[in-house]
């Protein structure tokens, strides 16, 4: 009797388990269904429509990290900084909530730190989206592209300090990589559109001019690198030092010449160097007004290059769509 009830019994546990599995099995073929379906209208930027599927994922596989996290991410995208309705907060709140149980289930998802980071940003919570962007850094500090995101960050909330720490972070990281002396050259250029403070700004231009000379000569075949030193050296006469007849102000104009002379080397057919050349030699023509004629007349020839070549390279355009229009 006892032998038949000990059978019994393992005949319901097996019973029970098998039932069990078959309802787990069910499960996760029901949730992979919804969830292969959200990530179609994910990938459709049907967001709205992808929500309600990962929504129903989530009845079936209710732990399913990926899931809270695109469906985070729907609400994050839909989410329109600056407009105060009640939809829209709750939008935001809804995607801080679901990145929030993501970490619960996979608490070093650098994705997921990013995301809120981003939000919180775009919440103007600084303290809560720093938080995040730190947390980025610390999980892996040998990205030199996470460097960028934060050092943007700062820059967006004017934290000058802050954000030159990043962009040199990103330099040391990878310096051979002239894209990172580009950001910060670009940095400190960008600035002279804010700063009130003229000494500043010089400073800031003379930074700028000196880590574009470093990119130029990390690569040296660049021609749009050549031209960006010239157009910055243009910045810093014609908008920081527009009264000043100094040595400082033509060497910096000469240094933009000879750079936009380099860059028309390498890029024939771009005609913009053309243009800022002759910006220049007008600068030029202010510092040295004994031989103002004579630069104001190159000036004149480079801005007639200018639209010569602009014109043979919209000639060449056209006739290039013309042949694709031929052989479509």
């Amino acid at each position: 009797m006892k032998r038949e009830y000990l059978i019994s019994a393992g005949v319901i546990i097996l019973f029970i388990f098998f039932i069990s599995c078959q309802k787990l099995s069910i499960n996760n073929l029901k949730a992979n269904y919804h969830f292969k379906k959200a990530n179609k209208l994910y990938s459709d930027q049907n967001y709205k429509k992808a929500i309600e599927e990962y929504e129903e994922t989530m009845k079936y596989a209710p732990n399913l990290a990926s899931a809270h996290f695109y469906l985070g991410s729907c609400y994050q995208l839909l989410f329109k900084p600056g407009i105060e309705s009640e939809d829209n907060k709750k939008k935001a709140e809804k995607a801080i909530e679901h990145f929030n149980r993501v970490l619960e289930l996979d608490p070093n998802n650098k994705d997921v730190f990013y995301n809120l980071g981003d939000i919180y940003d775009r919440l103007r919570n600084f303290e809560q989206a720093e938080k995040y962007y730190k947390k980025i850094l610390e999980l892996d500090p040998k990205n030199s592209n996470n460097y960028y995101v934060v050092a943007e960050f700062y820059n967006k909330y004017d934290k000058d300090d802050q954000a030159v720490k990043m962009y040199l972070k990103r330099i040391e990281l990878d310096p051979s990589n002239p894209e990172g002396y580009s950001y910060l050259a670009s940095f400190y250029s960008n600035k002279i559109n804010v700063l009130t403070d003229l000494e500043k700004a010089k400073d800031y231009m003379r930074k700028s001019i000196e880590i574009h000379e470093k990119r130029v000569a990390l690569d040296p075949n660049n021609a749009e690198a050549f031209y960006s030193l010239g157009v910055t050296c243009w910045a810093m006469s014609y908008r920081v030092m527009p009264n000043e007849i100094n040595e400082e102000r033509r060497a910096i104009i000469e240094k933009g010449i000879k750079a936009l002379e380099k860059s028309i080397e390498l890029a024939p057919d771009y005609p913009d160097p053309n243009a800022w050349a002759g910006l220049l030699y007008r600068e030029l023509a202010k510092v040295d007004i004994k031989n103002e004629k004579k630069y104001k007349q190159i000036a004149e020839d480079y801005l007639r290059k200018h639209n010569e070549v602009r014109e043979r390279k919209l000639e060449k355009e056209k006739l290039l769509e013309q042949m694709r229009a031929v052989t479509r």
